[in-house]
């Protein structure tokens, strides 16, 4: 009975995950359901607060240069990750100890992020219609990965002779190398833009609708989100109905407990 107690439990807490998740897709989905197709120079003739969508070239008189691939970019995000040993002390000659007997030694491998950015400037979406200006503040953003590199950390050979690893300590942490990653929308890359307009005729984040900015097609965001969302109404509800059957069981199993 307590067995299908808490299997019922976590069914139910896995379906309200599954909602919640369901959520985010579905708040960017109701964006561009609902924005009305428009060319950037059309925007301004939109009223405050309309839900626009727009296609073209991100343009900036202010552009960053990304810290990682120094690229000129109106937005860029970045992580760097460093993979360490952790090992017991001691002075290793070929993974044997001074003596030439095997040296038996717990080791375990992690990850801890180091560094991390994400800085985005004002810019323009241009066509041949004109241009509209986007300020992305809390936008949600979606950019190219322009840099996954894997850089080795050779510092545990202090003494530079072969085969020989100093690592002292009990319990000492070894770098061994980082993972760096950077992600950024360059100048000139062509986007799709959906978001509510504000007052000056620029398409701003209201407390109302969010914004997004990325650089993939409308139509695949549709595919792609469109799924996601579907997917995570259907992983909810399969939920809900199994921990429905869980405690439908545990108040089976309560009963015959009399007989």
């Amino acid at each position: 009975m307590f067995l299908f107690l808490i299997l019922g439990v976590l069914l139910l807490i896995g379906a309200g995950v599954a909602l919640w998740n369901r959520r985010k897709f579905s708040e960017k989905m109701n964006i561009i359901r609902r924005a009305v197709r428009a060319r950037p120079g059309e925007v301004g003739n939109a009223f405050p607060g309309e839900l626009v969508a727009v296609t073209g070239n991100a343009e900036s008189s202010q552009a960053l240069i990304s810290e990682q691939s120094e690229t000129p970019c109106i937005y860029y995000d970045f992580q760097i990750v460093r993979r360490y040993e952790r090992s017991r002390g001691g002075v290793s000659m070929g993974g044997r100890n001074l003596r030439g007997r095997r040296r038996r030694t717990g080791r375990q491998r992690g990850r801890e992020t180091v560094a991390e950015n994400e800085q985005w400037v004002p810019f323009r979406i241009e066509d041949e219609s004109g241009a509209v200006r986007v300020n992305p503040d809390g936008a949600w953003f979606e950019a190219r990965k322009v840099m996954d590199r894997y850089e080795r950390e050779d510092s545990n050979n202090l003494l530079g002779i072969p085969g020989l690893n100093v690592n002292l300590g009990f319990g000492g942490n070894q770098t061994l190398g980082y993972e760096i990653k950077e992600n950024a929308i360059p100048t000139g890359t062509p986007l799709f833009i959906a978001g509510p307009v504000n007052e000056q005729g620029e398409i701003e984040r209201n407390r109302n609708h969010g914004l997004i900015v990325t650089y993939r097609s409308e139509s695949a965001l549709r595919d792609d989100w469109g799924k996601r969302e579907r997917y995570q109404l259907i992983a909810a509800l399969v939920a809900a109905g199994l921990g429905v059957l869980a405690f439908f069981g545990a108040g089976v199993a309560w009963l015959l407990s009399f007989f």
